[in-house]
């Protein structure tokens, strides 16, 4: 049998006894008593529910195939999920005013045109699929002059930038390319 030594004061040492004997049957903010399972359980499965219903979802079952509220994934279904589901760009590109193509992948344009002291109004244009979508913007001061617009070009569909600008600084379109993974 092992020998203890004991270097707390009798009242302590009661005072610990009473905490596990005279445990609490839920978990009370504040109290220093020990709670018993069963109040554990009933504290849980009021918490997030019975977890005897739930299934664990993982990496080889995949999160896209079991979209329900029953389940909980893994942490290794959680980032296999995110590495393969979610958006990977390309590097920023820039296209030249007038510039045109055929969307080889999905991708966000923003074209802003701009003058610099000038009084007059400036404009930034994206056409897509045949769709202008243009921004005018006019200063009576004589001050730069900003108009932008942009928008997400789907794979396969046309495109056009068009913008006004005294400077290559002060207008451009700038593009970045995404690719879904359903």
């Amino acid at each position: 049998m092992s020998e203890y030594t004991l270097s707390n004061s009798a009242a302590v040492i009661d005072a610990a006894i009473s905490s596990v004997a005279g445990a609490d049957a839920a978990p009370t903010a504040g109290s220093q008593n020990m709670v018993t399972s069963g109040g554990v359980k009933t504290y849980v499965d009021g918490a997030v529910g019975d977890l005897v219903s739930k299934t664990v979802t993982t990496e080889a079952t995949g999160i896209g195939n079991t979209d329900n509220d029953t389940s909980i994934p893994t942490s290794a279904a959680v980032k296999d999920y995110v590495d393969n589901n979610i958006i990977v760009m390309s590097g920023l590109g820039t296209l030249a005013n007038g510039a045109s193509g055929t969307a080889t992948s999905d991708m966000f344009i923003m074209v802003q045109g701009g003058m610099s002291n000038v009084e007059d109004p400036v404009y930034a244009g994206l056409t897509i699929n045949g769709t202008l979508f243009r921004n005018e913007n006019y200063s009576s001061t004589s001050q730069n002059t900003w108009a932008c617009v942009s928008g997400w070009v789907k794979k396969g569909e046309t495109y056009r930038v068009e913008f006004s600008a005294d400077t290559p600084a002060i207008g451009f379109a700038r593009y970045r390319n995404f690719n879904f993974t359903p």
